[in-house]
């Protein structure tokens, strides 16, 4: 009776493991499993020759651009629905994050239709990426579009939706 007893109860301990689901956590996975939406702006202007701060300012995005989400997919397609036009279209581009944090997702638009070609980016620009928590990041890039002897800093926040 005793082994029956150690028998069946080491079968019956043995089948009540507790099985977990393990969800991947790198930044990647991160990006794909949620929808964005760029919220916030910091852009920060320095004088290069001093060092001193010049600007520092902070900007909410415009209501449409918030509602245009970006969508990261496996296979490095990121996808946007500008709400911003009527009627909205949808656009995408390719990106990337590489390990040392250097992150784009350019999506470029052909916003002028008259004798020359003029496209607009409507993704993120190249630049560093920090996620700060499961469900937000953000990317600093320095502009490229500096006077004199200024540069500019610009942050853009982005916060999960789902």
């Amino acid at each position: 009776i005793f082994l029956i007893t150690v028998f069946w109860s080491s079968i019956v301990f043995s089948s009540c493991t507790e099985k977990e689901t393990v969800t991947a956590n790198t930044r990647q996975d991160i990006l794909i499993r949620h929808k964005w939406k760029h919220y916030q702006t910091r852009t920060v202007t320095i004088d290069t020759t001093t060092n001193i701060i010049i600007k520092d300012t902070v900007a909410q995005t415009e209501i449409c651009y918030q509602n245009s989400l970006f969508v990261f997919a496996a296979d490095s397609i990121v996808k946007r629905t500008l709400q911003c036009f009527t009627p909205a279209s949808n656009n995408e581009g390719r990106w990337y994050l590489k390990a040392d944090s250097t992150f784009a997702a350019p999506i470029l638009v052909r916003t002028s239709y008259g004798t020359g070609w003029i496209y607009t980016d409507f993704g993120l620009p190249y630049g560093k990426m920090i996620l700060l928590t499961e469900i937000e990041f953000s990317v600093t890039a320095i502009s490229t579009f500096n006077f004199g002897n200024t540069k500019s800093y610009h942050t853009y926040f982005l916060k999960a939706t789902n």
